[in-house]
């Protein structure tokens, strides 16, 4: 979605609005799970490395289950496709709804908020002071938001 929006007829403001909708989306995520995991450690109402294993579990479940369910819809090759609506919409599209796109897009693939989950759980149940858990919070939304600021930083660069 970020090369469409830089391809729009408003690159810079799309894809400077696009980038921190799509690291809140994932910060969202990953802190409540954090946080939750931190909760339950704290109260002593229950472990949470055997909560974040459950989590982990479940989530691994469901990331099997999307992919055999993708594997069997898959669109044959000779078939051509439109592009989605809101795909389409990129040429036009707002910065306030770009915004709002990174956000959204950052939670609707089911890959996306499963595998922030896992990364919560994780950070979650590592036993790790705040400081440290925040450090580990920004690794990781690093990590995952590379895929959206290098194209959006080498356009600004380019220009």
């Amino acid at each position: 979605m970020i090369v469409l929006l830089l391809g729009s007829s408003r690159p810079k403001a799309n894809g400077l609005a696009f980038l921190p909708g799509w690291v809140a989306g994932i910060a969202v995520i990953v802190a409540a799970l954090t946080l939750l995991l931190d909760t339950v450690e704290a109260s002593g109402s229950g472990d949470p490395n055997a909560l974040a294993g459950i989590l982990c579990l479940a989530l691994g479940a469901g990331l099997l289950l999307l992919a055999g369910r993708k594997f069997a819809k898959r669109i044959k090759q000779s078939t051509a496709g439109s592009l989605p609506r809101w795909m389409a919409s990129a040429e036009t599209m707002a910065p306030s709804r770009s915004l709002v796109t990174g956000l959204a897009l950052s939670a609707a693939n089911p890959k996306n908020p499963m595998i922030t989950a896992a990364a919560g759980v994780t950070i979650g149940a590592a036993s790790l002071s705040v400081s440290e858990e925040l450090w580990a919070m920004a690794a990781f939304l690093v990590v995952c938001s590379v895929t959206v600021a290098i194209p959006a930083a080498g356009y600004l660069l380019a220009r």
